[in-house]
């Protein structure tokens, strides 16, 4: 027994004749006899009659309409409410993000969400970037947004949304301020706040400073950007 014969069953019960069922669900008749003797056989009671070229349910049919109905409505229930999951009106999205997306990028792309769709739960979820990784892996986030060089992982696609560069940042005050340049050497010789591992930050920078044999002579190992910053 399967949703279409349950289907046939009521629209037989509704309008009599086998072609207008047919036509109903764009099948053409022959589909319908043998959908109606195959639930016959595998029932092992007679559902329908034939009476003057039109069809009625016998009890055993009446009975078993009773159901179908009833599965219909809900099967047109379900359609329904995932219908509206596909159209955006209801449902909820789960993200992961690195600080400096979670931080600067999401707040304001979020809102406007929630504008357009205001009925779709966003949980926003700011981790490390190989934590977000991971996250994806196993499934536990819908899609992660990370401040992140390239990468080539099997099992999870990477789009590229916009450029995040690095620069370096200094006091007003610094003697840098005063600089029209500022060389590798004099880098070197500075006190340097660096994001604390895991960072995709730190690990750009690290990369940075070994493709040009640089050492910093100090470093203060900071959480956040804001904290920084300060």
């Amino acid at each position: 027994m399967n949703l279409l014969k349950l289907e046939i069953v009521v629209l037989i019960k509704k309008y009599k004749k086998l072609t207008i069922v047919a036509e109903k669900l764009g099948v053409k008749q022959p589909t319908i006899t043998f959908h109606i003797k195959s639930l016959e056989e595998e029932l092992g009671v007679s559902l329908f009659e034939l009476r003057s070229g039109r069809y009625f349910l016998t009890e055993a049919g009446e009975a078993l309409h009773h159901y179908a109905c009833k599965i219909d409505a809900l099967m047109k229930e379900a359609r329904r409410v995932t219908q509206e999951f596909k159209d955006f009106h209801k449902g909820a999205i789960t993200i992961g993000a690195s600080y400096v997306p979670a931080t600067y990028l999401l707040p304001e792309i979020i809102h406007q969400f929630q504008c357009e769709f205001p009925n779709i739960k966003i949980t926003l979820m700011v981790k490390t970037a190989p934590e977000i990784r991971t996250m994806l892996q196993n499934h536990e986030i819908d899609l992660g947004i990370i401040s992140a060089a390239p990468f080539d992982e099997p099992l999870l696609k990477e789009i590229k949304i916009i450029p995040d560069t690095l620069v370096l940042a200094f006091s007003k005050e610094h003697h840098f301020s005063k600089k029209e340049n500022v060389s590798l050497q004099d880098i070197e010789k500075e006190r340097i706040l660096l994001h604390r591992n895991p960072s995709t930050t730190r690990d750009l920078l690290t990369q940075w400073s070994l493709t040009h044999n640089i050492t910093f002579q100090s470093e203060i190992e900071l959480d956040s950007l804001e904290t920084m910053k300060q």
